[in-house]
């Protein structure tokens, strides 16, 4: 299985031997991020400023590769202060919807670069699909309803009208894990 590197100009680059995060299969996994700035490479004051600017980072990265906050399956909370949970939990609320993500959280003895909180998240894919008229779309649900009845599934991307062939057919048979389509437009 390949794997692709996650970064966006809208996150702060790795700090290290690490990618700031991979995407394989239908699943991304990000580095934990810190509440660094990305055009000042800087941690703002304080918690809530800093977990605003941890989860803005997650966001830069999960919409670099296709996703979501509603595509996290699961989540990690690290702080510096477990007093500060409260505070890091009001914002975070703020992102996600119901179901929300599994997630743990929990103090550590401290943070890179001198952070407060830092999250990491999982997330799954699912196929979405936009069709130019009703007879491909009619042709592309009796093509999944063949893939999926041989056990085959199709990860998610958006597939949308004048698409390059090998990039629709790199999406129908090379990411074999999940199917759930959602037709737009």
């Amino acid at each position: 299985m390949s794997k692709t590197v996650v970064s966006s100009d809208d996150a702060p680059a790795a700090i290290g031997p690490y990618s700031p995060g991979i995407q394989t299969g239908n699943m991304v996994f990000l580095s934990g991020q810190l509440g660094i700035d990305p055009a000042t490479g800087k941690l703002p004051e304080g918690i809530e400023a800093q977990a605003k600017q941890s989860l803005a980072n997650v966001e830069a990265l999960l919409t670099a590769a296709g996703a979501t906050f509603a595509d996290v399956v699961k989540t990690t909370v690290y702080l510096a202060d477990i007093a500060d949970f409260a505070a890091v939990n009001e914002i975070y609320a703020s992102k996600f919807e119901a179901p929300f993500p599994a997630r743990s959280a929990f103090q550590v003895a401290a943070l890179p670069a001198g952070g407060l909180v830092e999250i990491e998240v999982v997330a799954a894919e699912v196929v979405i699909a936009k069709f130019k008229s009703f007879e491909a779309q009619n042709m592309f649900f009796q093509f999944c309803i063949i893939i999926t009845k041989s056990k085959t599934h199709i990860t998610r991307r958006a597939i949308r009208v004048g698409d390059d062939k090998e990039k629709v057919l790199d999406i129908l048979f090379a990411k074999l894990w999940h199917v759930e389509i959602e037709c737009l437009g």
